[in-house]
């Protein structure tokens, strides 16, 4: 049912009750009104009545006439019988006036029952002035009586001089007049009116008036109908149609039009259509750039579902493990981690939702399709919904196998140093006879730690190479993120602005310069790279370069980028590692393999001048006749090749 339909519905029982109190009530101010009416009517009776009495009365009085036969009838109390009798004969409504006593007699009526129940009634409050009830008549008809009483009075005493003349009072009954007091109840003057033909005039003039109502009623319904329909009613529809258009997508309708109350909630809703507009575009422009660091990065990304199965990733992933996309997202993680792996990545997952930690960060082993080992650190982070239930996993995963091949080399080389170290100190305590040995093995191994030596540094550029790399996914990331457009940062991450001092991505996005983020000595270089990158000569690139901190400070920084078209312009997405530590680290290695170079020269040359020095003393032991003190016959290729004293 809508809303008109109910409105008009309540409208309608409203005027009904209101119809039928009105019909309730009618009876009862029919009732009310006329026996107002006839109390007052009475009233006026009686005093034209007593009027009429005391008038006559003193008419006798003042005429002096004695009272007898001739006279009675100008007594008080005859004086109202026959004035009511007057009246009865001209009313032709019903009415009737009786002057009645307890005993008929002396210008008093007799009594009947209601007349009785009044003069009782009198007797029991003597400073009563009027009784009014109504009555059922032995005809079946219902009366009013109004009654008020007669008491002797001055005038009554004054006509009761007369021994002939018997009065008759409604109170004790005396035969002698003058014992009567003044004020003693004499009897009652009874007005009776017919109610119904009264009952039926007031009902006619009540059903008049509730008809009269009946319409106003009627009038104001529809009035306040048409105004409902208008103030209300048609509001709301604009309002509803309105809110349907929002809710169908359309968020650039407006409310206009309205006034009043209805204009502020159509106000009201157009700031929220614009509010939620604003939302939309904001959330847009956020997926538009999570999508372009999704798809661009050089990490794998992934979302993951509780239970481990690959619910989206990024190109880059799957290359990673040799799948397709279809094909991977029909399989799971656990599914593509080795299995010596499997429980540590479970146990960090149940970490993140058990709520001990918001992310984490393990090294593992991944199994490529074809069965290949491929080494990844995986920085995952758990998202939860609005209620705090866990939605999904974020999981970027970097390739390490060349970084765990570097150690693996570095590992090697510190192995063969060690060894030749070792090898050159057990070589000095050896036989002089296992000298030449010991030099060719040691000059092997030296060969060996140069050749590993290489290696190593081979393996450090590759370990370079690979630090480069994303850490963590984007916001979580330990290594800067960030786009740049026109020399202007149009997206960085938190780690961007830690590493160049920060508080926070907000101080750099649009409002710092990207070349003021490079050290004055090395803007020229990375602006011609960065301009061959976008003109098309390479799609990536790598440099270093020294960084400027917010506090000025320089800092030693890697970068890797490569071209992209962002918002329709072409653009650089790149990522930067602070490599200062590195750097010093590097510093470190390279003056530890000069000091170890500068000891195995120094150990070999002095070895080799031992043996040049026992050589010549055995010459000059010779060249005197004795026997060469130091056996070098290890040096000889044959014993019979060395010289005999008397050769």
């Amino acid at each position: 049912m809508t809303l008109s339909r109910r409105l008009l519905g309540t409208l309608l029982v409203v005027l009904g009750i209101g119809f039928a109190v009105l019909a309730v009530g009618q009876q009862y101010c029919v009732r009310r009104w006329v026996e107002a009416n006839v109390q007052d009517n009475a009233e006026r009776v009686h005093r034209i009545v007593l009027a009429m009495r005391q008038l006559y009365h003193r008419q006798f009085i003042d005429s002096g006439l004695p009272v007898d036969e001739g006279t009675l009838g100008f007594l008080p109390a005859h004086a109202m019988q026959r004035i009511g009798r007057d009246l009865e004969s001209r009313e032709t409504t019903g009415l009737s006036v009786r002057n009645v006593a307890v005993v008929a007699g002396e210008g008093f009526d007799q009594a009947d029952d209601v007349e009785m129940a009044a003069i009782e009634h009198f007797r029991a409050h003597p400073q009563a002035q009027s009784r009014f009830v109504a009555f059922a008549g032995v005809d079946g008809q219902r009366y009013y009586l109004h009654a008020r009483p007669i008491r002797a009075d001055q005038g009554c005493r004054e006509c009761s001089g007369a021994a002939n003349v018997r009065l008759t009072a409604a109170g004790p009954e005396r035969d002698d007049v003058v014992g009567h007091r003044t004020g003693d109840l004499q009897g009652i003057l009874s007005i009776r009116v017919p109610a119904t033909p009264l009952e039926a005039q007031a009902q006619a003039r009540l059903l008049w008036l509730l008809g009269a109502a009946l319409a106003a009623l009627a009038l104001l319904g529809i009035g306040t109908a048409w105004a409902v329909d208008r103030q209300v009613i048609r509001p709301l529809r604009r309002l509803e149609e309105h809110i349907q258009v929002v809710a169908g997508g359309n968020l650039s309708q407006r409310i206009t039009g309205l006034k009043g109350e209805f204009g502020r909630v159509g106000d009201a809703c157009n700031r929220m259509a614009e509010n939620l507009s604003c939302e939309l575009a904001r959330r847009e422009e956020s997926d538009r750039r999570f999508r372009t660091i999704f798809e661009q990065s050089a990490f794998g990304i992934a979302i993951v579902a509780i239970d481990g199965r690959w619910l989206r990733i990024n190109q880059r992933l799957g290359e990673m493990l040799g799948y397709g996309e279809t094909e991977l997202l029909s399989r799971s993680l656990q599914e593509d981690t080795h299995a010596e792996d499997v429980a540590a990545d479970r146990d960090q997952m149940q970490r993140m939702l058990d709520r001990e930690v918001d992310s984490a960060s393990i090294e593992k082993r991944y199994l490529r399709k074809g069965g290949a080992i491929l080494w990844a650190t995986t920085t995952m982070a758990l998202v939860r919904q609005e209620n705090g239930e866990p939605a999904y996993f974020i999981a970027a995963v970097e390739d390490i196998s060349r970084r765990k091949e570097a150690e693996l080399a570095r590992q090697e080389s510190d192995t063969a140093r060690d060894a030749a170290v070792e090898a050159l100190r057990a070589g000095q305590r050896l036989a002089v006879d296992e000298q030449r040995q010991v030099r060719r093995a040691t000059l092997s191994l030296l060969e060996e730690a140069t050749a590993a030596r290489i290696a190593s540094e081979e393996a450090a550029a590759a370990l370079r190479q690979s630090e480069e790399r994303f850490r963590a996914l984007v916001e979580q990331s330990i290594a800067g993120i960030y786009i740049r457009q026109d020399d202007r940062l149009r997206y960085v991450n938190p780690g961007f602005a830690a590493i160049f001092g920060y508080e926070s991505a907000a101080d750099l996005i649009d409002r710092v310069a990207a070349h003021e983020l490079v050290s004055p000595e090395d803007r020229t270089a990375v602006r011609e790279s960065i301009g061959r990158c976008l003109e098309g000569e390479s799609s990536s690139m790598s440099y270093t370069c020294r960084g400027v901190r917010r506090d000025g400070q320089l800092i030693e920084i890697e970068v890797h980028a490569r071209r992209f078209d962002y918002l329709g312009k072409p653009a650089v997405i790149g990522l930067v590692l602070d490599i200062t530590a590195r750097k010093l680290a590097e510093q470190e290695l390279r003056r530890r393999n000069d000091e170890l170079e500068r000891f195995n020269r120094a150990t070999v040359g002095r070895e080799l001048d031992m043996v040049g020095l026992k050589k010549r003393i055995n010459e000059l032991s010779r060249e005197l006749g004795r026997e060469p003190p130091y056996p070098l016959a290890f040096l000889q290729p044959t014993v019979d090749s060395d010289p005999s004293p008397g050769g």
